[in-house]
């Protein structure tokens, strides 16, 4: 990264500096592989009347290799490759015939590739309307901490699994916007992080959520495989003895060095580290990104440099809680 790419406060550049190293991390590796696909963002357009007709979807987010494919409810359509941020698909008429949602993921070709499963996009589709009425809601006794949205047992509707008490649950919907009781995929800890994806190549949904050991004080990441049905079993731990770990709730899955297996950002309030999934549910620990002077309060990943290579940003401020300049530290 040269001085005129830096667009941040001097401190900021400065931390980029440091880590200018370890940024090659992010490169994708030179392997006859090809990369998980990744959603970011919503598509365009995001909501369709009934009855309209068929119509061109446009898609973004990184990894998206030739011959990538655009899925519509898990059924896929043709699909035209912009650049490898930027995929065009063609939504048939009968997709569209009566209100529904469209629930839209992507598929890079063998070899690896695979479906976009650590994220996910939506169109509504219904008549445009000019005031939101809200119904009563429905009270369930979990998610305080976390909540993940997402099709873990592949009936086509979204579940949640979130945290009650010291448990992730898992719960299915109903397909009417209710949802009920499935399984317990495991234990949780206080207000850590947590995302999904297919971290062993099944086809099926895994959960990785932030977890403390009975007889540690450092908070670690636990992998739990799910078998496609709603039940959950635990697969492996994923901890850094250094710093940064899991304290702060940061976790985020994506493949970013390409090699089409899913990895996992895992931060605290002062950085995060880096582990590369193997393909098997488990991971290795790379390095670390850690300064003492970030406070970082959220992290994300994305595009951001228009490469099609999954990049990060760290929100942060710093430890007297001024905001940095941007408040994003992006890192590729």
């Amino acid at each position: 990264m040269n001085r005129q790419q830096c667009i941040f406060a001097n401190s900021i550049c400065s931390i980029l500096k440091s880590v200018a190293l370890t940024a090659t991390l992010f490169v994708a590796v030179v392997f006859a592989q090809n990369p998980v696909p990744q959603i970011v963002g919503p598509v365009k357009p995001m909501a369709v009347a009934p009855g309209s007709g068929g119509f061109t979807l446009t898609v973004y987010g990184a990894n998206f290799v030739s011959g990538a494919v655009v899925n519509w409810n898990n059924q896929p359509r043709s699909t035209t490759s912009v650049s490898a941020h930027e995929l065009q698909a063609q939504i048939l008429a009968s997709d569209v015939a009566k209100n529904t949602a469209g629930l839209i993921s992507v598929t890079n070709p063998a070899p690896s590739g695979g479906n976009s499963s650590a994220s996910w996009a939506q169109v509504e589709v219904h008549k445009p309307i000019s005031t939101i009425t809200l119904k009563q809601p429905r009270i369930y006794p979990f998610g305080f901490y976390l909540v993940l949205p997402a099709d873990f047992n592949h009936d086509g509707i979204l579940d949640l699994a979130g945290q009650y008490g010291p448990y992730v649950d898992f719960n299915p919907g109903k397909g009417d916007g209710t949802f009920h009781f499935g399984s317990i995929a495991g234990r949780y800890y206080n207000s850590n992080g947590a995302a999904f994806g297919d971290f062993n190549g099944d086809g099926n949904l895994d959960i990785v959520f932030g977890e403390l050991p009975p007889d540690s004080t450092t908070a670690t990441a636990a992998v739990v495989l799910g078998d496609g049905q709603g039940k959950f079993k635990f697969r492996s731990s994923i901890s850094n003895r250094n710093a940064p770990t899991f304290n702060a709730g940061f976790i985020l899955a994506g493949d970013f060095n390409g090699d089409g297996k899913l990895d996992i950002l895992g931060g605290d309030l002062h950085g995060f580290s880096v582990f590369l999934g193997k393909g098997d549910g488990t991971f290795r620990h790379l390095n670390d990104i850690a300064q003492s002077h970030f406070y970082v309060t959220g992290i994300l990943a994305g595009d951001f440099n228009g490469d099609g290579k999954l990049d990060v940003a760290l929100a942060s401020t710093d430890d007297n809680g001024t905001i940095y300049a941007n408040t994003a530290v992006v890192f590729r």
